[in-house]
């Protein structure tokens, strides 16, 4: 390939033409097969035209920015919320946009390392979720608190009924006096007489556990972790959450700052919704403040006071990279799929090899497992009674030779 000259491409910077074989070359292609941009076939060379490199460009598959995301509480439909959730879908997106910080759930795969001879070989045991941490603002209004003090009160009777009225009306609540039930009132005779049972006095439900039915066991039934970028998400789903500790903010004179609550939720489960890139609903566009201005459909159904520009200017707007997509790794594994993979260590076939199907044995050369194996015979063939009696005849005479040897035999003196 000989070189020509040097020369400036307009639009593009500066690039080396080359002729070989007759053709003039531009970036190891030729010339004759660019073309514009607009209504063009696409060619399969890399440098086309000037702006292929466009869809290149990290604006078109940005990098995630931690403050774009929020976080869906799901509360058992059969508990009794606070008062001032009474709202329902506002009162909801009020406190999920009170969340100032949130982890992302994650797994640990625990695994154990075996010897194979002189190979190593690693195991897996089992799984465990590591607990997320979540930040609150602690508001005026104390909506946070009075969530996290109800689903302390759904778990255990302390902090129930521990108040009472005041002697008079408008005097303020009492607390309630803890009873003195640590020593009898009397201590037995001894026959009976002048006896009262700890037990009579004692109030088991002042504190302890609230036994509750299965239906309102979890206060919570799942929270919904939100990550977004142009109307477009992704959603982490954590099954029977439980908030296992909270922590509120207390009074500090020589500070200004914002009080906040901590919160350590662990769960049950948690999983990845199967479809990614999906449009953030409805509802959930409630919570930005121009929502009511209906600007975010444009993104959704384009603009009608906006005609398109020719070489498809809209279809720019969200890469292929970010449209919706559904994985199937998120689709159920049944027993039935896992019971056919193990089904082909008793089929003595290969995974892999024959697609998880059973090899084809003729039946005569099947190994029949009834027979004891017996490496001077011929797998599967059965001894004859003749040669039976034939081998244990054999073995009496080889028995009855090796004690006469020894001084034992007949029943003779040595």
């Amino acid at each position: 390939m000989a070189f020509l000259d040097k020369q400036r491409i307009r639009g593009y910077g500066r690039y080396f033409l080359m002729r070989a074989g007759g053709f003039d070359m531009f970036n190891g292609q030729r010339v004759e097969d660019s073309h514009g941009t607009n209504g063009e076939a696409i060619k399969n060379h890399y440098m086309r035209d000037f702006k292929n490199a466009e869809r290149f460009k990290p604006k078109n598959t940005p990098v995630r920015q931690k403050f774009n995301g929020y976080v869906n509480f799901h509360f058992n439909p059969e508990v009794d919320l606070p008062v001032i959730m009474e709202h329902g879908l506002s009162d909801q997106l009020t406190l999920s946009s009170l969340i100032r910080q949130s982890g992302i759930p994650s797994a640990e795969i625990q695994t154990d390392v075996k010897n194979q001879y002189n190979r190593k070989r690693i195991t897996v045991t089992h799984t465990e979720f590591k607990p997320i941490q979540m930040v609150a603002y602690d508001t005026v209004d104390s909506m946070w608190v009075s969530v996290l003090m109800a689903a302390y009160q759904h778990l255990f009777m302390n902090p129930s009924g521990k108040f009472q009225p005041g002697s008079g009306a408008g005097d303020p609540l009492l607390p309630v006096q803890t009873p003195h039930d640590i020593v009898p009132g009397e201590v037995p005779s001894g026959d009976g007489s002048g006896f009262a049972s700890f037990n009579d006095s004692f109030d088991s439900n002042f504190m302890g556990l609230r036994l509750q039915p299965q239906a309102v066991r979890n206060f919570i039934d799942s929270i919904d972790i939100v990550q977004y970028h142009g109307q477009k998400c992704i959603k982490y789903t954590l099954f029977r959450p439980m908030i296992t500790n909270f922590e509120i903010d207390g009074i500090d004179h020589s500070s200004s700052e914002a009080n906040l609550i901590t919160m350590d939720i662990t769960y049950e489960n948690f999983a990845m919704q199967p479809i990614i890139n999906e449009f953030i609903s409805e509802d959930d566009l409630q919570r930005f403040s121009d929502f009511n201005r209906g600007h975010w459909s444009r993104l959704r159904d384009g603009d009608p006071n906006v005609e398109e520009i020719p070489g498809g200017s809209r279809s720019n707007a969200r890469p292929l990279s970010i449209e919706s997509r559904s994985e199937s790794f998120t689709d159920n594994v049944n027993r039935n799929k896992q019971n056919a993979w193990l089904g082909n260590f008793a089929n003595n076939s290969t995974a892999g090899k024959t697609g998880n199907k059973e090899n084809p044995v003729e039946q005569g050369a099947k190994k029949d497992s009834s027979l004891q194996e017996d490496d001077s015979q011929p797998q599967g063939k059965r001894m004859t009674q003749a040669e039976i009696d034939e081998m244990n005849a054999l073995t009496d005479q080889y028995n009855a030779d090796q004690a006469a040897a020894a001084g034992f035999g007949g029943g003779g003196s040595a």
